[in-house]
């Protein structure tokens, strides 16, 4: 039984991992005024993927 209960588990952990989805948040704010950007675009480089800042200059964005 135990022959099959390790391959059961590694493929079970396996599939837990790939679910989990990574994300990428924060403020966009003016450097000099730390007043925040509304409409900014953030752009992951390496996926391509791209969002907007709402008014409060929040942004979040799927990593994976």
């Amino acid at each position: 039984m135990s022959k099959y209960c390790l391959p059961f588990l590694f493929l079970l952990f396996t599939m837990s991992a790939k679910a989990q989805l990574k994300w990428i948040s924060g403020y966009l704010k003016d450097s000099s005024t730390q007043h925040p950007i509304a409409g900014g675009t953030i752009l992951n480089s390496g996926t391509k993927k791209k969002t907007q800042t709402d008014k409060m200059g929040f942004f979040r964005l799927k990593a994976a």
